[in-house]
């Protein structure tokens, strides 16, 4: 299933694929400077990933994964491409590890500063996955 959307603010294009199969054509077919996000699942618990190994990002994408655990193809392909195609990797761990410090400040009634964040993702880095 395709889902298109051409009217957002700013002159965004959406473009959401949705389905068990790669999506190679619609990635390597995206300008350069686009937003690719693998919200699928896959890579989480399966070695798999909504790309075949054979894709090519274009240049300038920003990539992210947002699984955050497990063997994760989808971020290693991003990774092995970032230096030669200008990528923007980024990882699903920074997004698990910022949605429990939201949590938390709310719990513990504390205001987050970006400080507090960066220092949370740091320790979030360092205890790992």
């Amino acid at each position: 299933m395709l889902f298109t959307r051409e009217t957002l603010p700013h002159g965004v294009k959406l473009h959401v694929e949705v389905g068990a199969t790669e999506w190679d054509d619609a990635v390597v077919s995206l300008p350069p400077g686009a937003l690719v996000v693998n919200a699928t699942g896959l890579g989480k618990t399966e070695r798999s990933s909504p790309l075949s190994p054979a894709a090519v990002f274009p240049e300038r994408v920003t990539v992210w994964d947002l699984n955050y655990r497990g063997p994760l193809p989808f971020l290693a392909q991003a990774h092995a491409q970032a230096q030669l195609c200008s990528l923007n990797v980024h990882d699903g761990w920074h997004l698990f590890a910022l949605g429990w410090l939201a949590a938390l400040s709310a719990l513990l009634d504390v205001d987050v500063t970006t400080d507090i964040e960066e220092s949370f993702v740091a320790i979030a880095e360092e205890v790992g996955r």
